[in-house]
Formats: C-alpha cells, sequence, structure tokens
C-alpha cells in the first residue's frame, strides 16, 4: 500500500485518507466509527477486528437501554452522576440532555472499588502583587480538588476518573463548600459499593471568625498603623508590658524597671489550616485544635506554606 492510497474501515467499508480514522491490531477505523467508542475505552489501537465489533455491539445495546434507564438520584454539579436505583446503574454526563452522547450506564455490580483523593494547591498571597512583598505570618489561599475514581471489571476499560464538583469552590477545609464536596464523594461511595463504604452524615459547616489585623496609633498623630513601623513618620512602634510580678506597667524592655524580673513570653502559635496567630488550645479562627507537635513544643510557630498541599484518600 502506497504513503497516500486510501484506507479501508474494518467496520463499514468506508475509504479514508492518510489524514482520517485510526489504526487497530488488524487494519483501519474511519472517524465515524472511532467516535461510536466508549469515553472510557483504553487500548483501543491494540484491538482486533472482532474486539472492535463486540465493542460496538455494546455500545448499540447501551443506547437503546438509555430509553428505560430512569435516573431517581442526581449528584454532583457540571459532569452529574445519575442513578437508577430501580436497575442498580448509574451514568456520567455533562449534557443537559444526558441521553445524548449515548454515556455508559454502569451497574454497581461491576464496580469493584470507589476511592477519592483531595488535592489542595495553596498561593501565596501578597501585600503587593508587583514586589512579591509576603504578609508576616504568610497568607495562603487554596484550591481543592476532588478526584473519584471508579475501578470497574469491564471488558472495555478498567477504570473511571471524574472530578467532583458540587457548588462553589472551597476556601478552607472547615467552610461548608468543603464539607459539601466530601460529602458527595462519600455518597457515591456509598452508592456504588454499599458493601464497603456506609451511607455518610453531612457534617455542619464549622463557622469562621474574621480576624482583623491589630493596629497601633503613633505618638506623631498617625492612627490605625499596621506593622512594625509608622505609616507617616517612620518611627518603631514601642511594645510595652505589663509585669505579672510587681504590677509595674509600661515596660519596654527585657526586665521589669521596678523588681527586675524577666519578661514572660506568651507561647504562641500558627494555625496551620487558615494562618490565624493563636495563643490559647484551640485557633480563634477556625477551631482546630493545637497540633500535638506545637503542644510537645517541639516547634514554636507553624505556618502554612505552598509545599503544605496534600493528597487525601479516604
Amino acid at each position: 500500500m502506497g504513503l497516500f492510497d486510501k484506507k479501508v474501515c474494518v467496520i463499514c467499508g468506508r475509504q479514508f485518507g492518510l489524514l482520517g480514522g485510526g489504526s487497530i491490531a488488524d487494519g483501519h477505523l474511519c472517524n465515524d466509527c472511532k467516535r461510536k467508542f466508549s469515553p472510557y475505552a483504553t487500548k483501543i489501537s491494540k484491538m482486533t477486528t472482532e474486539e472492535v465489533k463486540r465493542h460496538l455491539e455494546y455500545r448499540e445495546k447501551n443506547e437503546l437501554a438509555l430509553a428505560s434507564f430512569k435516573p431517581d438520584q442526581v449528584l454532583c454539579t457540571g459532569k452529574k452522576f445519575y442513578y437508577d436505583s430501580s436497575k442498580e446503574s448509574f451514568l456520567l454526563s455533562e449534557r443537559s440532555d444526558w441521553r445524548s452522547g449515548n454515556p455508559d450506564i454502569i451497574n454497581r455490580k461491576n464496580v469493584v472499588n470507589a476511592e477519592y483523593h483531595i488535592s489542595e494547591e495553596a498561593s501565596e498571597i501578597y501585600k503587593d502583587e508587583e514586589t512579591k512583598e509576603s504578609y508576616d505570618p504568610k497568607k495562603y489561599e487554596y484550591e481543592y480538588t476532588f478526584t473519584m475514581k471508579l475501578t470497574i471489571d469491564s471488558p472495555y476499560f478498567s477504570s473511571i476518573s471524574f472530578t467532583v464538583k458540587d457548588g462553589d469552590q472551597a476556601e478552607n477545609k472547615n467552610d461548608e463548600n468543603y464539607n459539601r464536596h466530601e460529602y458527595t464523594c462519600r455518597m457515591i461511595q456509598h452508592i456504588v459499593c454499599p458493601d464497603l463504604y456506609p451511607e455518610p452524615e453531612l457534617k455542619e459547616p464549622t463557622v469562621t471568625v474574621s480576624i482583623e489585623p491589630e493596629t497601633w496609633d503613633c505618638s506623631c498623630g498617625q492612627k490605625g498603623n499596621i506593622g512594625r513601623f509608622c505609616s507617616a513618620c517612620g518611627k518603631e512602634r514601642i511594645v510595652t508590658w505589663d509585669c505579672p510580678f510587681c504590677g509595674q506597667k509600661g515596660n519596654t524592655g527585657k526586665f521589669c524597671s521596678s523588681c527586675g524580673k524577666e519578661k514572660t513570653e506568651t507561647f504562641k502559635w500558627f494555625c496551620p489550616d487558615c494562618g490565624a496567630e493563636n495563643t490559647g488550645k484551640f485557633c480563634s479562627s477556625c477551631g482546630r485544635e493545637m497540633p500535638d507537635n506545637v503542644k510537645n513544643k517541639e516547634v514554636r510557630r507553624i505556618t502554612p506554606a505552598p509545599d503544605r498541599a496534600k493528597n487525601q484518600a479516604q
């Protein structure tokens, strides 16, 4: 066969040129026949003509079965999860007319396992984007991606992975959006693998209290300064402290000017989830308990960092 000779589709017999269609183990497929394949099908190029025919027969039966598929539970936004409890089967589609495109109907008895992973990406927030001046402690905004992977016992594909979206993007691990996304992942687990995963309970969202930055007034008259130096005259902030031993007020040095006792430092830690500065056992912003390595005095300060991103497998 010459370089520019026409190829013939082994399924429909149609001829096509060099740039059209694709190859299989013992022949060629035209684009029209390739489009009939399941979007989850793998190793198409290694299929034989007989294997392709069986796969396309399966796709024709699947299209006929869609007419009687009646979902009574729908989860997710974007790509939606449709479940028909009468048939114990589900499909995934992001189309408003979910029957179009011939989405695969999968019986849950063919689902071997259902796992989800949560990836976290941290981006630093700067005081000035141009100069990349950081806050102290550093501040970050987070983005979470919830990915579901279903392991399938099928002759045509072994797994299906898709991103789970359910409403607005989560800003931290304690907000309502994060809880709702995770709940949806666990509900899909329960629906497709009820023997492995119990029905989840929807967590109540944690109320996040906003903490305003500490401000101070300078002797020059400038009010509401933030940081170490006055924004008007540049004078350094003088922090005073009261002696807990003798009651002397307004000390500025390391030792009390009255009794000579050394200043006792307040133990401070920064929440690894939201970055808030704390002195008590629980975070004053998101409610997280002080981590064990802080309790045990292994570290004095914990600050969120870009490389803090984790993958969670439940």
